[in-house]
């Protein structure tokens, strides 16, 4: 059987791969937006039929999370059924496919962590759906996020390169510019420079006076932005805030290498703080997928309304949906 591919090959990129006609500027025969390849009449000669894949297609991915190799039997069973060719139902689909997919990777890292049995799945199922790449990028980007920031809670810690001057068994893990507020009496002075995180150090290296302070002297590590964090050593010098790039992943790095460095055993989460399946769903279901307080789609959070850490249930009522920015900014506040 030959491929939508092989199709277009063979009647040129200037034809309808449904009615061989050329295409036209306007009007009828003018390229479909819907279905690339396609005529706008041949578009909507097959809408029906695209529309009644895409109800299935909702009713099926509305069920649980399917197993890959379930789903693309029943995804061939759909497009039987409704009588038109799967790439081309899935493609005119591919809304339902991300926003199913936006819930599978919600409830992946509804324990703050992406197992890699877990990524593997999401991986497969959307090669399942054959989401396009650019409709596709925005949740690989999350996932390589949740990825990464669940590789440092396990302790696998990144290597960087750099050009200052290490101990014979010293590694760099960390290495970003950053500015640095150094606070006065009765003011601030900014400095620009690096700042480096080894499994031994904590350099800040600057041309007006660098510092460094061994891992057992930084008390805490602190996100207070998305451009900003906050670093308490047992010292004045070096505490203070930094600007840097990406300033939550800066912060989980930096408290994987202390969490490394210290020995310490990451503990896991309390089984009452575990969001049960039905609950996951009936949150997700109640705020339509997205952040109860900006609409966003994406890098989607279960946020506890009352903090657990202050007593607050692992319930429907006490649940909703932030995305990451927002459930920042509120942090631990009620």
């Amino acid at each position: 059987m030959s491929t939508l591919v092989e199709i277009r090959m063979s009647r040129g990129k200037h034809a309808c791969l449904g009615c061989s006609g050329g295409f036209a500027l306007f009007g009828t025969r003018a390229k479909s937006v819907e279905l690339p390849g396609y005529c706008r009449a041949c578009t909507d000669a097959f809408r029906p039929r695209l529309n009644r894949f895409r109800t299935e297609l909702s009713v099926l991915l509305g069920r649980s999370v399917a197993q890959p190799e379930h789903l693309r039997s029943e995804l061939l069973r759909a497009s039987h059924d409704s009588g038109i060719a799967l790439p081309m139902a899935l493609h005119y689909s591919q809304g339902v496919s991300c926003a199913y997919l936006q819930q599978v990777l919600t409830f992946f890292v509804a324990d703050q962590k992406l197992d890699q049995s877990e990524e593997d799945s999401f991986r497969e199922l959307k090669d399942a759906l054959q989401v396009p790449g650019s409709a596709i990028a925005p949740l690989m980007d999350q996932l390589h996020w949740y990825s990464t920031v669940s590789k440092l809670r396990r302790g696998e810690l990144p290597r960087v390169q750099t050009a200052a001057i290490l101990m014979p068994d010293e590694i760099a893990h960390l290495q970003v510019p950053a500015r640095y507020y150094r606070q006065l009496t009765s003011s601030y002075r900014l400095h620009q420079g690096q700042l480096l995180a080894t499994n031994r150090r904590l350099l800040f290296t600057q041309t007006d006076g660098p510092f460094e302070a061994a891992l057992s002297k930084v008390v805490g590590v602190h996100l207070v932005n998305e451009n900003r964090i906050q670093i308490d050593l047992v010292r004045r010098q070096g505490s203070g805030t930094y600007d840097v790039g990406q300033a939550h992943l800066v912060v989980e790095t930096l408290r994987a290498i202390l969490a490394v460095a210290n020995r310490e055993v990451v503990a896991q989460a309390a089984s009452s703080r575990v969001i049960p399946a039905d609950v996951k769903s009936a949150v997700y279901r109640r705020d339509g997928g997205r952040c109860v307080q900006c609409g966003a789609g994406d890098y989607l959070e279960f946020d506890h309304i009352l903090p657990f850490s202050k007593g607050g249930a692992t319930s429907v009522s006490n649940l909703q949906l932030l995305c990451r920015r927002c459930n920042l900014a509120k942090g631990a506040k009620l």
